[in-house]
């Protein structure tokens, strides 16, 4: 069994690595139905991030996890995500993950796998 290599999907390079598994690191931000990973904390605006198709995944985190309240965001949270890497479905991304095999989740030091 091969391993699934860690990219940087906020690179450029992480395009050599469409339609592979990958795993990668950054911030999980749900809005408004939207699900997208960004590079960090300072980077709430779902339009730069990496898309993430996962139908149902909101309804699986408010199960596991518990959302934010009273914010703009559902969830805005360290995570690390492996699925297949693909280009988006919409414009705003030039990226996706979907397919996914694992979400592990952090908040507040406590680590949450999700998937």
């Amino acid at each position: 069994m091969s391993s699934i290599p860690f990219v940087n999907v906020f690179t450029q390079d992480a395009h050599a690595y469409l339609g592979q598994v990958i795993s990668t690191r950054g911030v999980l931000v749900i809005r408004e139905g939207r699900a997208v990973v960004v590079p960090g904390f300072g980077s709430a605006d779902v339009g730069s991030g990496v898309e993430i198709f996962f139908p149902g995944l909101e309804k699986l985190l408010d199960s596991r996890v518990g959302g934010w309240v009273g914010g703009q965001t559902s969830y805005f949270d360290a995570v690390e995500i492996s699925g297949l890497l693909s280009e988006a479905t919409t414009r705003a991304q030039q990226l996706a993950l979907s397919r996914i095999r694992r979400l592990i989740l952090e908040r507040d030091a406590e680590v949450h796998i999700v998937v």
